[in-house]
């Protein structure tokens, strides 16, 4: 996979989430790494993923619950 990713133009360098293979959560890593904000979409994640978001400094919504989310989701949108 990261081969594929390098053949496509990402550069190896940006690639560290993945460098000791793709399992999901290197892949979670990856996505968070290419991203603008993140949002939670489940209640239970992985407490290690949760933590690697915090510490991407980028723009975090929690998981904000099954009452009122949309207008959550757009806040956030449009804070970003």
């Amino acid at each position: 996979f990261k081969e594929k990713l390098i053949m496509d133009g990402i550069p190896a360098e940006k690639l560290a989430a993945i460098e000791n293979g793709a399992d999901w959560k290197a892949l979670n890593r990856l996505a968070v790494d290419y991203s603008d904000g993140i949002v939670q979409a489940s209640p239970e994640i992985d407490s290690d993923l949760i933590e690697y978001i915090k510490n991407s400094g980028k723009p975090f919504l929690p998981y904000p619950g099954e009452e009122g989310f949309g207008d959550r989701y757009i806040e956030f949108y449009n804070s970003l």
